[in-house]
């Protein structure tokens, strides 16, 4: 049985649900699927939180217990369930690694909305999520100043400014976010290669073509 640390993974989420996090902390690929109804853009957003917390307590020089007890008591089920190698266990080694980086979480998918819809539910259950979204702007009202566009236009001079100049103001941008949303389309409207995301979620992924 898996306890229900709830500080860090959110009140609402079932036995399933907190699994698919946990297994999201414990493994280098996770795949989650269910349908429409099921609770699986808010079981993101609490993945999201985790991947967040642990990293933001690693940089401190601790890891949050409420995450470790669950990473461990899934070991344990983990074993029973899939009975893997002992030595391919405890891929949350590989994940501590990453974490201890200051880097960002790249969050993709097809669609604008389905973007959207992710944020909308960050926003939303996670006061104070440093989020931003690259891309056109927003039909919500609520996300204009979540968008990378918004920001940029609110600088003086913005369509004036010389490349380079732009290009630091929206590394700036880009740096004070702990999450990057985009579709897969709009991370070429930046050099979405020149950072480093140990975590990655596609969402809808099975929609993404090869090319995307």
């Amino acid at each position: 049985k898996i306890p229900r640390k709830n500080l860090v993974l959110g009140p609402k989420l079932n036995i399933e649900q907190m699994k698919a996090v946990a297994y999201a902390c414990l493994r280098q690929i996770t795949l989650i699927q269910g349908p429409p109804g099921t609770g699986k853009t808010y079981t993101l957003m609490c993945i999201l939180r985790c991947f967040v917390t642990m990293r933001d307590e690693y940089n401190k020089g601790r890891f949050h217990e409420d995450v470790e007890s669950i990473m461990k008591d899934l070991q344990k089920d983990y074993t029973k369930v899939d009975g893997p190698e002992d030595g391919d266990l405890w891929e949350g080694e590989y994940f501590r690694k990453e974490i201890s980086k200051k880097d960002k979480i790249l969050v993709v998918a097809t669609a604008n909305v389905s973007v959207e819809v992710i944020i909308v539910c960050v926003i939303q259950h996670w006061p104070g999520a440093q989020v931003l979204k690259i891309g056109g702007a927003s039909r919500d009202p609520k996300l204009p100043e979540y968008c990378l566009e918004t920001k940029c236009h609110k600088i003086s001079n913005w369509f004036e400014l010389e490349d380079k100049t732009q290009k630091k103001h929206i590394d700036i941008f880009i740096k004070n976010a702990d999450i990057i949303f985009a579709t897969c389309a709009s991370c070429q409207k930046v050099d979405i290669k020149a950072y480093t995301f140990p975590q990655v979620i596609v969402d809808e992924a099975a929609l993404a073509t090869e090319e995307e």
